[in-house]
């Protein structure tokens, strides 16, 4: 009888041990799980900071006058003449240049040819 007390004892301390073990286990995942969180809450803080930054500098660099600026002092562009407007209907009139044959000077003419109706239907 005492025996069976004593296994059962040792087998309790045993069990006991082990539960310790395994509290020790998960409180140590839990603790790194934690501060990953941490890290990917402080990350994402400062990638939040970031963006508001990065939004801030975009609405900056596409104010339309400061564009307009820019393209004023870089492309020299002018402004679209009336004369420069076409309407649907005149488009059919365009034709195309190539070189044809040479004259008797020995210069090539331009030749203008229709553009492809296959074209036209993009206008």
């Amino acid at each position: 009888m005492q025996r069976n007390i004593a296994n059962l004892i040792v087998v309790g301390i045993v069990v006991v041990g082990l539960s310790m073990f395994g509290v020790l286990q998960v409180k140590s995942k839990v603790q790194n799980l934690q501060r990953d969180l941490d890290e990917i809450n402080h990350q994402l803080s400062t990638d939040k900071s970031s963006i508001r930054v990065l939004k801030a500098e975009w609405a900056y660099l596409n104010k339309p006058e400061r564009i307009e600026k820019l393209a004023d002092k870089y492309l020299k562009m002018n402004n679209v003449s009336v004369a420069q407007v076409y309407r649907n209907n005149q488009v059919d009139n365009l034709y195309l240049a190539s070189i044809g044959s040479t004259t008797n000077n020995n210069v090539a003419q331009p030749v203008l040819k229709p553009i492809l109706s296959s074209l036209r239907r993009y206008r």
